[in-house]
């Protein structure tokens, strides 16, 4: 296997990333001298990395990974196109396989047709209309039950840039693909909004490519994701610039002042702390304050779930070690 692992962390894509999350857990590098055993690493780096077999088994081949036509990149300043592209390979991949899968499933409740564009507030009031806040679980639920798969990268390459989420269209299906390591629910349910609002605004549609988003903590410039910002924070309280208190919180403070103010206006007060700790230029103490909620840890495992009722018989064992999240410590 030193041939190809060689050529892929020329990529950007590490060996022990390769073994831990692309080839079988059975997988021993000194199967490789036996030809049809090697076959298995090739086709699974294949399915997961889209690089043709034919590159993988001729050691002197270069490799390439493949990107996205047309895709738009938001990405931070120190990013590339180069540095997310081991990422946003495996992105595009992970969509492609869940909505096939999705496809094939005959026991689950199928996929419903995308509902198509709908405003901030339209989201908002379907989710408390079923009497629930808008957080990540809900919002997991909205998606799914709106024709749209939510898929969670458990981890990207050493190699690799993060990037928080993309918008993309398999086809006719919307996919939205989170990649954040953060595991804070709020965290990834303002990540979430975000990438519904590229869908559910038109700015990513079926047929054209997908919309990257790297450094979605930062501010940014460009006018679509300025008008995504806006969606996510009006989804998530029903307002383009909630009411914050002073700049002098505490930890323990703000979570106590979250929690009051969110069950006054029905908004998590997780989000509400995040809120804060943007607006003010205080994201340390917003972090006690999710500490203090309990509402700093699950998020992966929360979309791993939303997408497992959607596929009870199980996801295929390779697919599963590509989504599957870290064990979290409370």
């Amino acid at each position: 296997m030193k041939d190809i692992y060689q050529r892929l962390k020329t990529l950007g894509v590490d060996a022990p990333f390769v073994r831990s999350r692309i080839l079988p857990d059975w997988w021993d590098d000194a199967q490789a001298t036996v030809p049809a055993t090697r076959a298995v690493a090739e086709f699974a780096i294949s399915r997961f990395l889209g690089i043709p077999i034919a590159d993988l088994r001729d050691p002197t081949a270069s490799l390439a990974l493949p990107a996205p036509s047309h895709a738009k990149l938001k990405l931070r300043s120190d990013a590339t196109r180069e540095k997310v592209a081991p990422g946003l390979a495996l992105a595009d991949r992970a969509a492609r396989l869940v909505v096939d899968l999705l496809g094939q499933n005959e026991e689950g409740t199928p996929l419903p047709d995308f509902t198509g564009t709908r405003t901030a507030a339209q989201v908002r009031q379907h989710i408390l209309e079923a009497g629930e806040l808008v957080t990540l679980g809900t919002l997991l639920e909205f998606a799914w039950s709106n024709g749209i798969a939510v898929v969670h990268l458990a981890d990207v390459p050493k190699g690799s840039k993060t990037f928080d989420g993309m918008a993309c269209f398999v086809e006719q299906v919307p996919v939205v693909v989170l990649a954040s390591r953060r595991q804070s629910p709020p965290w990834v349910a303002f990540h979430l909004a975000h990438e519904l609002g590229h869908l559910l605004l038109g700015h990513a549609r079926a047929g054209g490519g997908p919309v990257v988003d790297a450094g979605l903590d930062a501010a940014s410039g460009d006018p679509l994701e300025r008008e995504a910002d806006v969606f996510a924070l009006e989804v998530l309280t029903g307002s383009r610039k909630p009411s914050l208190p002073t700049p002098s919180l505490t930890g323990p403070n703000l979570a106590a002042w979250a929690s009051r103010t969110g069950a006054l206006e029905r908004i998590d007060p997780g989000t509400l702390s995040l809120v804060y700790g943007r607006e003010r230029r205080r994201m340390p103490v917003a972090q006690l304050a999710l500490a203090r909620l309990h509402l700093d840890v699950g998020a992966q495992g929360m979309a791993a779930e939303a997408l497992a009722k959607r596929v009870p018989e199980g996801l295929p064992e390779d697919l599963g070690r590509l989504l599957a999240p870290e064990p979290t410590t409370a």
